[in-house]
């Protein structure tokens, strides 16, 4: 059975799905693609594809309109409460994102020295195309940036060593989650699907609140399709992301906005930090072992 990762890139939250299935199930996967394990990220598509069986074990869907279809798929466990509704499967599949699971994986590693010091962790998106600006405001405003490219060990000692995350990237949330910093969501463009967060942030019992009014700091212009489709959400015709499309350039007095905001996060920011209710967290994370272990009795039925 092959483990499902998308492999664009190497965006640490799609490269700990490695980190986790060798921790757990490294006895249960090969490269033998007529079967595949959805484990971490929005890997649920459709459709299945054809000839190929699907095990879903703490994926979620959220890309694709539509319900999804079951046939040559078989759920023991969804990121959260939205995916399982989607996907019309009983809510007691509802566990939470195995990326929780990272500090556990690496909980030997040697202890980090704290900064003290705030991190910013972009979109893999924002970092390819903005990266080089968003550390210039990083560094205006005494904040530390992590690209969200960086080997998952890097990625995770550098969360564990900050004060708080301010993160684009799903994964540097869940990361910082699971190493008990607290975390604020930001949103800087349209890479953000708002459905993975709610479905994550349901997960561990809060509600979603990014802060939204930072600058791309995109130097280019937006293409024509981007402009159409800004006035398609104008008009209530477009997709929810569509909102934070930003048409036209950000400027390099854009940069000092953006590092304003940053380094009030960092040392304000209390009021906008998310944490989740530890009761509900620590209850998916039980029901996400028992679905490790459902999957482990079925393959080796």
């Amino acid at each position: 059975m092959k483990l499902l990762t998308f492999d664009l890139n190497s965006n640490f939250g799609d490269v700990i799905n490695h980190d986790v299935a060798d921790r757990w199930l490294s006895d249960l996967v090969d490269d033998d693609a007529r079967e595949q394990l959805l484990l971490i990220g929005t890997m649920i598509e459709r459709h299945a594809p054809e000839g190929r069986r699907q095990y879903i074990l703490g994926a979620g869907a959220g890309y694709r309109a539509g319900r999804p279809s079951l046939v040559n798929r078989h759920v023991f466990a969804v990121r959260g409460p939205l995916t399982a509704r989607v996907l019309g499967v009983d809510e007691a599949t509802s566990t939470i994102d195995p990326g929780i699971l990272l500090p556990e994986v690496h909980a030997a590693d040697p202890a980090v020295t704290p900064t003290g010091r705030a991190l910013f962790v972009p979109h893999w998106r924002t970092d390819v195309d903005c990266g080089a600006r968003w550390r210039q405001a990083c560094e205006a405003a005494g904040v530390d940036y992590c690209s969200p490219l960086e080997p998952p060990r890097t990625v995770l000692s550098r969360i564990r060593a900050a004060t708080v995350v301010i993160t684009e990237a799903l994964h540097g949330a869940i990361v910082a989650e699971g190493c008990g910093i607290p975390w604020i969501p930001v949103v800087v463009g349209p890479n953000v699907l708002s459905f993975k967060w709610l479905d994550w942030c349901a997960s561990i019992g809060i509600e979603w609140s990014p802060v939204t009014d930072l600058p791309t700091l995109r130097t280019g212009y937006a293409s024509w399709s981007a402009r159409l489709k800004v006035h398609a959400y104008r008009f209530g015709i477009g997709k929810d992301k569509y909102r934070y499309l930003r048409p036209d350039p950000d400027g390099d007095a854009a940069i000092d906005r953006a590092a304003a905001t940053l380094a009030m996060l960092a040392t304000r920011g209390e009021a906008r930090h998310h944490v989740g209710v530890a009761s509900l967290r620590d209850a998916a994370r039980g029901r996400l072992f028992d679905a490790f272990e459902r999957f482990r009795r079925h393959r080796r039925a």
